[in-house]
This record gives structure tokens, sequence and C-alpha cells, in this order.
């Protein structure tokens, strides 16, 4: 967990706290790097959107 919540410029916090466990994640409202890393486009291939099936036109 705390890999990805730094990976995405957030912080993490992990504890006990009593007879249990605490834990903190703040992510930032926008990711410090992209989700998807950049493909470029090929020619004569269109993007799928969101949502539709591969290969759909």
């Amino acid at each position: 967990m705390r890999e990805r919540v730094e990976l995405l410029g957030g912080r993490f916090r992990a504890g006990a706290a009593g007879p249990g466990w605490r834990l903190s994640a703040t992510l930032p409202a926008v990711p410090a790097v992209p989700a998807v890393p950049a493909v470029p486009a090929v020619p004569g291939v269109r993007p799928s959107r969101a949502g539709e099936p591969v290969g759909a036109w």
C-alpha cells in the first residue's frame, strides 16, 4: 500500500493504535505521475474510448 500511495505523490502512515492498527493515506488531487504511460500513436489506428469494446468502430 505504501509504495502505491508514494508512487502517486501521496503520504502513507501505519502503526499500532491501542489494540488495533491505524492507517492514513493522503493523495494529491492530481497525481504526480500519469496513471497510464503515454503510448505513441500508430498511423491508421484509432484509440478506443472508455467502455468501448476493443476493435469497435
